[in-house]
């Protein structure tokens, strides 16, 4: 509906009013705005099949935990130092164990010394971020030490990019 105007846009509507017994229903839907979003999500909602669980529903991801919690710091990351230090950071979830508090071990990883030093002087900020988002999702107080290392060239190299994905 970006490119019609109102009289164009009725129009058409008018037209396929009369092949309505054809369609669910018919909404009309910006790309630019979120005009007409919830509408079309409810539409899509109310003919979508009834679909079996795959995972325990308890589950809020098929994740494992480590990969959340590594998406999670690397977002705090990003929020805190996006300006500074373009995509060249990474992290490695060393540890978690839960007790009476959620407790993490990570490393966050970067090619050179300048952008540690960035990581470094954002590194309480960065925590704080972390924490929040994964205390959110795991209902516990969380301990979450950090470190931040340097690995020369890790984005070029396959053997340490694998290494840090396993």
């Amino acid at each position: 509906i970006d490119l019609a105007k109102k009289e164009q846009l009725f129009a058409k509507l008018r037209e396929y009013a009369k092949y309505s017994e054809h369609f669910s229903a018919i909404v009309p839907v910006s790309t630019k705005k979120a005009v007409f979003k919830r509408e079309l999500l409810s539409e899509i909602s109310k003919i979508l099949p009834e679909a079996p669980h795959y995972y325990d529903s308890e589950n809020l991801s098929d994740a494992m935990a480590k990969d959340i919690y590594r998406e999670f710091i690397l977002e705090a990351i990003f929020e805190c130092v996006s300006e500074e230090l373009p995509y060249s950071a990474e992290v490695r979830v060393k540890n978690v164990s839960e007790g009476n508090m959620l407790r993490i071990e990570a490393l966050i990883i970067t090619d050179n010394a300048s952008h540690k030093g960035i990581l470094i002087s954002a590194l309480k900020n960065i925590g704080i971020r972390a924490r929040k988002l994964i205390s959110a999702l795991s209902g516990q107080k969380v301990y979450l030490r950090l470190e931040v290392v340097v690995e020369k060239n890790w984005l070029k190299d396959e053997k340490k990019l694998i290494k840090f994905i396993d």
